[in-house]
């Protein structure tokens, strides 16, 4: 098991993400996967934690309502079990939510 990450905490990595120096200065990340194994991410920190999301499959709308419906409205429940009129209705009330 990989111990909890204390150092660079100022850089607010999420956790299996390392950051080391470089020679002329900055930092350059990297990821550990759960095999252990260590996949470098580059140097811009915005684009390792996206990247890092991605590899978790971790979208920035986890847990959210608005996922939480899509999910539900590509369900088979959604489309076998409600009757049409009733999905047009949950569909034309959840726009709002949906483009929060």
């Amino acid at each position: 098991m990989i111990t909890k990450r204390t150092k660079h905490l100022k850089l607010r990595l999420l956790p299996r993400m390392e950051a080391r120096p470089r020679a002329k200065g900055g930092w350059t990340f990297r990821y550990y996967a759960y095999d252990r194994k260590c996949i470098n991410l580059g140097h811009d920190r915005a684009e390792a934690i996206k990247r890092v999301l991605e590899i978790e499959q971790r979208a920035p709308d986890t847990g959210t309502v608005a996922k939480l419906l899509r999910e539900y409205m590509a369900s088979g429940s959604f489309k076998n079990e409600v009757a049409p009129r009733t999905q047009d209705d949950y569909i034309a009330s959840s726009k709002e939510l949906l483009n929060a």
